[in-house]
């Protein structure tokens, strides 16, 4: 769901959120043990390294959001905790890995197949509170109605249809489960937004009515038959369910100078993403603040034992 730009204001983004976090978290050791040395202490060293280090965060960043969905239970958080594991036990003295439980949603996969036998894949999203996407040869007529204005249902029977409905529709799904559709199959748009993701289930009511995602790609392979008003029946079957997965913490510790051996700061970022379509959460925005916390990670552990920080560092992924 999120994608990453490739514009300048992207760069902007790395080196702001950069500065924001070294310039919070480096003036601690001068400034906390006597308040008049506030005035004095230079930033500028830190302004050029994060000129030097832009291109490690941007590259981590990239590496984090290609491993695939990072929602709490997927491979691709379990590659970005390991990633991240072996980053700390290379530059960090001290490294212990917590693991807990957590009932998260997983998703088994889902199908549309058609009526000429050919398939396609769909993504199951997460639960209206608690009601999990779950369907087995679910069938009906496969209708499209853009973006789901009452001008786009006239002259359609949505009554136990199969719906493909534009992503940027806000909350009109409703009205076509209200109307009596079977399921609404949510189709990708590449600028989709936070606000219009958040529409798409409901996190107070655990209403049971199946919600899928089509990538527009697949979508393109149906849209001549669908243009020229054929008629297609499909049927659809998706599972997912709840259950319980392994989560970690990640905690690496930078011993500082020794100046001030007994306190330490703690720096922290989450790793894994959200979506409202699990599977598909590269979490590109999300795992910036994690690629700068690992860059803080090399750039201070990679400084000789007296150079470094007077206060022991803790890093918490």
């Amino acid at each position: 769901m999120n994608r990453i730009p490739s514009n300048l204001g992207f760069s902007r983004h790395l080196i702001v959120a950069f500065l924001l976090a070294v310039i919070v978290i480096v003036p601690l050791q001068y400034v906390y043990p006597s308040r008049a040395q506030r005035g004095e202490f230079n930033y500028l060293p830190i302004v050029d390294q994060a000129r030097k280090d832009f291109m490690l965060i941007k590259e981590l960043t990239l590496n984090l959001s290609n491993m695939g969905s990072r929602f709490t239970g997927y491979p691709g958080y379990y590659r970005a905790a390991s990633f991240i594991e072996k980053w700390f036990n290379r530059y960090l003295d001290e490294v212990e890995v917590q693991e807990y439980n957590l009932t998260v949603i997983c998703d088994y996969g889902a199908t549309l197949t058609l009526d000429n036998g050919d398939k396609i894949n769909v993504y199951p999203l997460i639960p209206n509170e608690a009601a999990f996407v779950y369907c087995e040869n679910l069938e009906g007529q496969l209708i499209y109605v853009g973006s789901g204005d009452w001008k786009n249902l006239d002259g359609k029977k949505i009554k136990d249809a199969i719906v493909i409905l534009d992503f940027n529709s806000d909350l009109k799904w409703l009205n076509l489960a209200k109307l009596g559709a079977k399921a609404v199959i949510f189709l990708e748009n590449p600028y989709a937004s936070r606000k219009q993701a958040m529409m798409k289930y409901l996190e107070n009511i655990p209403y049971s009515f199946p919600r899928f995602y089509m990538k527009m790609d697949d979508f393109m392979k149906i849209s001549s038959r669908i243009l020229k008003g054929e008629s297609i029946t499909a049927s659809l079957t998706g599972k997912t369910r709840w259950e319980n997965k392994k989560a970690v913490n990640i905690i690496g510790v930078l011993k500082g100078s020794g100046r001030f051996p007994n306190q330490a700061v703690l720096l922290s970022a989450y790793f894994d993403s959200f979506s409202v379509v699990p599977s598909i959460s590269p979490g590109a925005s999300e795992a910036i603040s994690p690629s700068i916390l690992l860059a803080l990670a090399k750039w201070w552990g990679e400084l000789p034992r007296d150079q470094r920080p007077d206060y022991d560092i803790i890093f918490v992924a």
